[in-house]
């Protein structure tokens, strides 16, 4: 059995359940070892899972029910440390994802067009 401290550990913040859905539909094809997901709705549950658990990665969305745009960012950059972090990018403008990614966060999946081979690609990425 594989080793569960070997394993990728995503911490998937999205509050749009079809979207979560999609990310976790592309997350199972991805070749094993599969990650472990934390799903959270809110910027408030992902400070809490952050301090209480350790991540390889974060996906998140950038509007949340209480935090959007920048703040979201933001908060997460103070909050991660090193962690690298993964827009899932909708309806955002194309500034404030320029923004975020001049800030730190690592890259960007587009929401409802990425496959499991891009979400690979950008974990491999972004864990370096």
């Amino acid at each position: 059995m594989q080793n569960q401290e070997a394993r990728c550990r995503i911490l998937l913040i999205e509050d749009n359940s079809g979207d979560a859905l999609l990310t976790q539909r592309a997350i199972n094809k991805l070749s094993p070892p599969l990650p472990i997901v934390t799903h959270v709705t809110t910027m408030e549950q992902a400070l809490v899972a952050l301090s209480q658990g350790t991540f390889s990665i974060i996906l998140t969305d950038l509007d949340l029910p209480d935090s959007s745009g920048r703040e979201t960012y933001q908060r997460l950059l103070l909050a991660a440390g090193d962690i690298p972090i993964i827009i899932l990018w909708g309806s955002q403008d194309e500034i404030t994802l320029q923004e975020a990614l001049a800030m730190g966060v690592r890259d960007y999946l587009e929401k409802g067009a990425f496959t499991s081979s891009d979400l690979s690609r950008v974990l491999r990425l972004a864990r370096g």
